[in-house]
């Protein structure tokens, strides 16, 4: 009987964990609804990203909605929930909305938001 309680607990913590980021605050929760963006060599200010960026994905009313630390000279993958259903989805992302993405500088402790969203397609949630 304990074991069953101990990994109940451990999967109900899992399902509604949080994702946080403590040097931007940006914080998320995981849903069954995901999307994935991948860019290629991310620059900040024409300097290419580094290990201490972090690139984030927010709705339109400013919701973070995904996180990751920037893969530099590589590919980073940022992953995004959308609104499942459950009690903390709400605000989260739905069929046919716009992910905005911000990049934090680590190196100068500054955020910016992406002027363009050239090239990036609306999340789709199937």
């Amino acid at each position: 009987m304990k074991r069953t309680l101990v990994t109940l607990m451990m999967v109900t913590t899992f399902l509604v964990a949080g994702v946080y980021n403590a040097e931007t605050g940006w914080n998320y929760k995981q849903t069954t609804f995901q999307c994935f963006y991948l860019f290629e060599n991310l620059t900040i200010d024409g300097a290419p990203a580094e290990a201490e960026d972090v690139i984030g994905a927010f709705t339109s009313e400013g919701v973070c909605v995904g996180w990751i630390e920037v893969d530099p000279g590589g590919y980073t993958t940022v992953p995004t929930v959308g609104d499942d259903g459950s009690a903390y989805s709400g605000n989260y992302l739905n069929p046919g909305d716009f992910v905005t993405f911000r990049i934090f500088d680590g190196s100068s402790g500054s955020e910016s938001t992406v002027a363009t969203q050239d090239g990036v397609l609306p999340v789709v949630l199937a």
